[in-house]
């Protein structure tokens, strides 16, 4: 690790292919949404903070700015990146399917042809 601040803004990995998606899928009429979050109650718990009911992304900047980095405390990040609760959204115009999981699904690579 030879990163001391976070860097804000910009898409995951995860969050990236849900931009794409549209693109790959170019069959797909009036695309609306995807979207991935996680969880105003899963932030709370982690942050240990009771979060109003409008969230103040000015305040969440500053906390996350403040937050002294090292190597266990970044396994705890992406424990809690892997393990939290997320809402989805996915769709298009008419047909929009909002989900709850529990967690990320584990990543398996596609078995290999024979």
């Amino acid at each position: 690790m030879n990163k001391t601040h976070i860097t804000l803004g910009g898409e995951t990995v995860h969050n990236e292919m849900c931009l794409h998606i549209f693109a790959y899928y170019p069959r797909m009429n009036t695309p609306s949404i995807c979207l991935n979050l996680i969880s105003t109650l899963s932030w709370e718990m982690f942050m240990k903070r009771n979060l109003s009911s409008t969230f103040n992304y000015e305040e969440f900047e500053e906390w996350l700015m403040n937050i002294n980095w090292t190597s266990q405390l970044t396994s705890q990040w992406q424990e809690f990146y892997n393990n939290t609760s997320r809402l989805v959204m996915y769709g298009q115009a008419g047909n929009l399917r909002i989900l709850t999981l529990n967690h990320l699904p584990k990543y398996e690579d596609l078995k290999q042809k024979e």
